[in-house]
């Protein structure tokens, strides 16, 4: 039956169409504006303390003003419509509604609703139209959902969701509020929930932003507890609050996007970010001590976004391994902050690490404008890290000694491809891996120190050094041929000048000191190829290795200066084999006289011999007008069977070898010459001697030509090996 209420009072009959009020469960109790003939829709009417049956429906129409009360606890088996006026709940009481729909009015009051249904029927409560609630909790079970598909605003109220919940449109505003998902809440709009005073959302469940393209924004604080997840299919998931989170918070869908766009994000033990879509970080990311952030899906940090954790005892640790774009903002504090994954730094917004190592094992490449600022901090490269611009990377300390940038390991590359020359580490620099020009600049104002395994390739490019200098210690290599402009001090590492034309002289502006190591040049006819000028102060002291480059072969006597100091020169080195060191006051020259060929004859004394007979190898090396020197060596194929030294003759130089060693079978004997400061290496032309056994003749007698029966005979023979000495044997 359907109860009309009049405007009076609740409890009075009278006031109820038919003057009876709603008893029963079939019920349907109506709150009107207006009813014909009597008061109107101002008045409020309490269910009081003394009705506390079950009702079937509770209408508050629209154009209703007053308040409908419920002062006990109360049954709606079907639905609870509410198009205007207000509802309060009393304290300690609760309205259990299979379902509600929210179009207009108000819900207030210290009580509950509560929202019930069953797996067979579900229930729901729907924010169908603007609305107000301020009432202290509204509870949906796990079998109800809630759905806001207009504006509406919630003030000191716990709103909890244990099934599913929807979003379809409209501003939600939590003022003061809690909104409590523990199931699925169903982002399906591009709108906001906001607050102007303490709003929060808690997130025990799943949310899912799906359907729309556009932005959806959480500006309120976002509590994500153990096991609740943040799943961004399509568009932007942006959240402005301040958010906590314990484990697993999102996964984020290719094309898709969730931002941390204010607000601060303070991760407790292991949160991850998944998927193929991207995390962008224009706020606070906070890592504390002892906790790990894994992000699988690709991750952009841009202006005014950091990633941040406790410098005292400090911070917890962010792998990254998809892709990271880096176009602005602050690491800073983090114990570690690991790129897996490629790694693009750019744009014109400065970037800042402090605290923290960055370790980059992939692929990275620093493009844009913006600086780069370190504090405490190094920046560990151990890929391949190409500098495609022209910008800075500073060490803000007031020593510049705060902060590093290593180039390490064996896949460590450092590659300049931008043009230019203005690319600066105001840094010390350090590298093990390979440091490539490709005839551009750069420039370290704070030095470079080339250790063990490293591989500087200048290219005809220019490493200005405004302060400290390059040092290429341990197995470390400086290759190639350009300007450094600074010094350079070398410890037991390899300098390179002259290997190929792009690389044929190395300029250093400042000082150049090498203790130990080695230095190899390439000479040619022209005097900059494989010539280290230096502008400074030169001091010499380890090895030097001379060769000529590009196929020169000089036909006169060749003499080069291979280094030259524009102050005093000190120290210098051994000779190099075929060539002459000759220091001066300030440069060393070396010199080579060209050499003379030479050619080998070999001999032996013997034809074919038996095994265990000597047999001697003469060689005779001739050398023009000059008696060679040095040694000669004879080979069986490629066997070593002795050395012997030259022995100088009008007609050339002699040397003898004599073996009784050589076993059965044919042996190919040669004479190597190894050459001496002018006369050229030369081999011989092989020799067969051939190892056999010899022939040999057998004679045999008798004691008696005839005997008679029994008579003893003695027969005797006899074996000759001819010049080759008695057979054995039997």
């Amino acid at each position: 039956m359907v109860r009309r209420w009049h405007g009076q009072q609740g409890d009075q009959r009278a006031n109820w169409v038919g003057n009876v009020k709603p008893i029963d469960s079939t019920d349907v109790a109506i709150f009107a504006g207006v009813v014909p003939g009597r008061a109107n829709g101002s008045k409020s009417a309490e269910i009081d303390s003394n009705f506390t049956s079950t009702i079937g429906q509770i209408q508050i129409l629209a154009g209703y003003q007053g308040t409908v009360t419920v002062a006990n606890p109360l049954s709606v088996v079907d639905t609870v419509l509410q198009q205007g006026g207000t509802l309060s709940v009393a304290a300690n009481q609760t309205l259990t509604s299979h379902g509600y729909q929210v179009v207009g009015g108000a819900i207030q009051g210290s009580g509950t609703v509560t929202i019930k249904g069953t797996a067979a029927n579900p229930g729901g409560i729907v924010f169908s139209g603007p609305s107000a609630t301020n009432i202290d909790s509204i509870i949906a079970d796990s079998n109800s959902s809630i759905t806001f598909a207009a504006n509406v605003s919630f003030s000191s109220t716990v709103l909890q969701s244990h099934g599913t919940a929807y979003w379809t449109g409209g501003t939600v505003v939590l003022d003061s509020a809690t909104f409590n998902n523990y199931g699925t809440f169903n982002v399906l709009c591009d709108s906001a929930m906001t607050t102007t005073l303490l709003g929060t959302f808690t997130n025990g469940g799943t949310v899912v932003k799906d359907q729309t393209a556009g932005v959806t924004s959480l500006g309120i604080n976002l509590d994500n507890l153990a096991g609740g997840q943040l799943r961004v299919k399509t568009g932007t998931l942006s959240l402005r609050g301040n958010i906590s989170t314990d484990s697993g918070i999102a996964t984020v869908d290719f094309g898709a996007t969730l931002a941390l766009g204010a607000g601060t994000l303070l991760v407790g033990s292991s949160p991850s970010f998944t998927g193929a879509g991207l995390v962008q970080v224009s706020a606070i990311l906070s890592v504390p001590n002892n906790t790990t952030v894994m992000f699988a899906a690709p991750l952009a940090l841009t202006p005014g976004g950091s990633i941040t954790g406790d410098i005292v005892p400090g911070g917890g640790t962010v792998y990254s391994t998809n892709n990271f774009w880096w176009s602005g903002g602050a690491v800073d504090g983090v114990k570690a902050l690991n790129v897996s994954g490629v790694m693009l730094i750019d744009g014109a917004a400065d970037k800042s690490l402090e605290d923290t190592t960055l370790i980059s094992t992939a692929q990275a490449a620093w493009d844009g404008t913006g600086k780069i600022a370190l504090t405490t901090a190094t920046f560990e490269n151990y890929g391949g890290f190409e500098i495609r611009n022209n910008a800075e990377m500073t060490d803000t300390a007031a020593g510049k000694n705060s902060s590093f940038f290593k180039n390490l390991g064996g896949l460590g590359n450092v590659t300049k491809t931008g043009l230019g020359f203005g690319t600066a580490f105001d840094i010390r620099f350090q590298t093990s891996g390979g440091l490539f020009l490709n005839g551009q600049g750069m420039r370290f104002t704070q030095g470079l120190s080339q250790i063990a395994g490293g591989n500087t390739v200048l290219d005809g490019g220019t490493l200005p050094i405004d302060a400290g200098q390059v040092y290429v210690l341990g197995a470390g290599t400086l290759v190639g041929g350009g300007t450094i402009a600074g010094a350079v001090g070398v410890i037991n590492g390899w300098v390179d000048v002259g290997a190929n034309q792009a690389q044929r002289a190395l300029t250093v502006t400042g000082d150049y000191v090498q203790v130990g190591g080695t230095l190899a040049v390439h000479a040619s006819a022209d005097a900059s190829w494989g010539l280290l000028a230096v502008g400074g102060d030169a001091t010499v002291n380890g090895t030097l290795e001379v060769d000529l480059a590009g196929g020169y072969n000089p036909a006169a006597p060749f003499n080069k200066a291979i280094l030259t100091a524009g102050g005093t020169r000190g120290g210098t080195f051994p000779n190099p084999f075929g060539w002459t060191v000759q220091p001066n006051p300030q440069d060393i020259t070396v010199s080579k006289q060209v050499l003379i060929a030479s050619s080998t004859w070999l001999s032996s004394n013997e034809g074919n011999t038996a095994p265990g007979q000597a047999v001697t190898f003469t060689a005779t090396v001739f050398g023009g007008m000059v008696a060679p020197t040095g040694t000669l060596s004879f080979y069986d194929g490629d066997t070593l069977l002795g050395t012997v030294t030259l022995a100088p003759g009008m007609m050339g130089s002699t040397a003898s070898f004599t073996t009784s060693g050589l076993a059965l079978g044919s042996h190919q004997i040669t004479a190597v010459y190894s050459g001496d400061d002018t006369c050229a290496a030369s081999t011989s032309t092989p020799l067969t001697q051939t190892v056999q056994q010899a022939v040999t003749m057998t004679w045999a007698s008798s004691s008696q030509n005839y005997s008679a029966p029994g008579q003893a005979v003695t027969f005797t023979a006899m074996v000759s090996g001819g010049m080759l000495g008695s057979p054995t044997g039997t």
